[in-house]
């Protein structure tokens, strides 16, 4: 793939854990066509035909890490903490306007003492690279959704750390699988094809996504005959430098960024197999018609966002990765999903309990959260009011609550966001009126 000058560059990078003797390997690695490639656990002196070594570095010369590249691109190690750079290679190339942070989350001093969280710390403190906006952070960060549980969600909070900075995992992205629940693996542990394992990732800035023709991570045939990990294989036609995150909109005034996009498709992963209540009806239509009305009733896209994700801490296992998700689109909109969320436990408490504390934290709630959070209950009565014209009573059978529960909880929240000064009087308006003809046709059953 050749390089075009200009706007419009195209470009592949590759990444692979080569485990060692990379010489008898390269002619793999090559095949490939990489225009960059991260290659871990190889030596100082390693080289690859047609490809200049850029940079290594590693605490043993016969293992460590590289990123080589073909001639013509000119990068440079770019200033990071040293304690970094055992771990990320931060290289800066002038001619792309790129910056490739390539991770190596290994452990040292014999396998012990090293948590995964060191690849997270070595990208926290890249933050000023990170924050130009135009970096590619690729690479073995010997993590991924599955360690969560038995390390403290680290690799949930790197997701969380690159999401905040405005990054997106190509995997999740490219794949829409939901977190934790990812079906390829880049690793399989000692070549056991048993012992599958996703700990190579790709993050590449959420406005690119557009921009990625091409992400794959290589099969066990036959790349275990050379490496228990796979190659991740990234391909993308870089933004210039003077494109900004609305570029990769149509022509006009966008009315939502990349942002919402990526939101829309998160909302899907996550939500992927469940079901509204005692149907058929794919979970996400609830959450498209929440964010509707919230749309149709004046919400920033922060708040937008958040009604896309409003079920997802409440709704999702594991509550961590789905947290973490969540925090990927930033504190305003975690705060108004938490504020919407009435359980993050699982099993969850008694559902009277957790409704008549959900109806009394409505009257100290702000009006992004009221508006999302009344955008989802008229959502619900109105499929309430719907499904009792066509089936009749055996509606509230769906329902935890039941007739009377159900009923008097509806009515509860129409009340509590009269009383809050801040609620959307015409959004509530709406719901008071959906509640009425609920009660109406419940009265007439």
């Amino acid at each position: 793939m050749s390089i075009e000058q200009g706007e419009g560059r195209s470009l592949r990078i590759v990444s692979w854990n080569c485990n060692m003797a990379l010489a008898r390997k390269a002619g793999h690695l090559l095949a490939l066509q990489p225009d960059i490639a991260v290659v871990l656990e190889c030596s100082d002196s390693s080289s690859l035909d047609g490809m200049a070594q850029v940079a290594w570095t590693g605490l043993y010369p016969r293992k460590g890490m590289a990123v080589f590249a073909r001639p013509e691109l000119t990068g440079v190690v770019a200033e990071a903490p040293e304690e970094a750079r055992r771990w990320c290679l931060p290289i800066r190339f002038d001619g792309l306007d790129l910056d490739l942070v390539a991770v190596w989350g290994f452990k040292a001093d014999g396998n012990a003492g090293v948590p995964r969280a060191v690849a997270r710390r070595a990208v926290e403190s890249l933050a000023p690279i990170l924050g130009r906006g135009r970096a590619i952070v690729i690479g073995d960060f010997n993590d991924g959704p599955i360690f969560d549980a038995g390390h403290h969600g680290s690799f949930a909070r790197t997701t969380e750390l690159l999401g905040t900075a405005g990054y997106t995992s190509l995997y999740h992205a490219w794949t829409l699988e939901p977190y934790g629940a990812e079906t390829v693996a880049s690793l399989f542990h000692q070549r056991h094809r048993d012992k599958p394992f996703l700990i190579d990732h790709a993050f590449v800035p959420t406005w690119w996504l557009p921009f990625v023709s091409g992400f794959s991570i290589g099969g066990p045939e036959p790349w275990l005959e050379r490496s228990d990990h796979m190659p991740v294989v990234v391909e993308l036609t870089l933004p210039s430098g003077s494109a900004t995150p609305m570029d990769s909109e149509p022509a006009g005034r966008p009315r939502y960024s990349q942002r919402f996009v990526e939101a829309l498709a998160v909302a899907a992963r996550l939500h992927s197999m469940q079901v509204r209540k005692s149907t058929d009806i794919p979970y996400v239509a609830h959450l498209l018609g929440t964010c509707a009305i919230a749309l149709e009733h004046g919400a920033t896209e922060d708040e937008a966002i958040a009604a896309l994700l409003h079920d997802a801490i409440e709704d999702v296992v594991p509550t961590m990765s789905a947290r973490a998700a969540v925090r990927t689109f930033g504190d305003e909109v975690t705060r108004i999903v938490e504020a919407c969320t009435d359980a993050d436990t699982h099993p969850k408490p008694p559902w009277r309990v957790r409704k008549e504390a959900y109806v009394a934290h409505l009257a100290t709630m702000d009006r992004s959260v009221l508006l999302v959070s009344a955008s989802d209950k008229l959502h619900n009565a109105r499929a309430i009011v719907g499904d009792l014209r066509r089936y009749g009573p055996a509606v509230w059978e769906r329902f935890n609550g039941g007739h009377d529960g159900s009923l008097w909880y509806y009515r509860a929240l129409v009340n509590a966001f009269r009383r809050n000064p801040a609620h959307p009087v015409d959004l509530v308006d709406e719901l008071d009126r959906a509640v009425t003809e609920m009660e109406s046709l419940a009265r007439d059953a």
